[in-house]
């Protein structure tokens, strides 16, 4: 017998809002955030409540507006060549020229190409994959000063912080 069972989201519901910086549209943009229940589920029956998880997404694309876009699996070849390169220049440099056979202005040239070599290779694993620099493009974006709500349309209520009166979503600013 086939046992279908997991963690899935639960119930979502936008609870918050604010104008943000998205890293994937490279755009400002409003972000929601977006409460849910994570739980259990047995053939996708939600057994057992785990836990309250929040969570902000672009309204346009739907990806944290936060995350770096690029995958974390294109930075394996630079994290190889760096780890390969840095291996071999240390090997040089340990290592004393008379048991290679090679003349001492071989392994001075070798020394030399393979740290420029280890260093730049892990200058390009550890650059930023974006050109954008978040806290600056944060600065840059309007807090949302609208009077009624985005997503109902319902009118704003100033209380601890401005609340839509239609769906209770809070108004909020970035944080940059």
């Amino acid at each position: 017998m086939i046992v279908l069972y997991g963690i899935r989201k639960w119930k979502s519901k936008v609870v918050a809002y604010r104008n943000d910086f998205c890293l994937s549209c490279e755009e400002p943009r409003r972000a929601h955030q977006i409460r849910s229940i994570k739980a259990l589920h047995l053939f996708f029956i939600p057994v057992l409540p785990l836990y309250l998880w929040w969570h902000w997404e672009c309204s346009e694309c739907g990806q944290p507006p936060h995350r770096d876009p690029q995958p974390r699996s294109r930075r394996r070849i630079p994290k190889f060549l760096s780890l390969f390169s840095g291996m071999f220049a240390l090997v040089v440099w340990v290592s004393p020229g008379s048991e290679t056979g090679n003349s001492p202005a071989a392994n001075w040239a070798l020394r030399i190409v393979l740290t420029i070599a280890f260093a730049v290779s892990l200058w390009y694993m550890l650059k930023p994959t974006s050109n954008v620099r978040l806290s600056e493009k944060l600065k840059e974006v309007q807090p949302d000063e609208g009077n009624f709500c985005p997503l109902c349309q319902a009118p704003l209520i100033l209380g601890d912080g401005w609340r839509c009166s239609g769906c209770g979503a809070e108004r909020t600013a970035a944080r940059g």
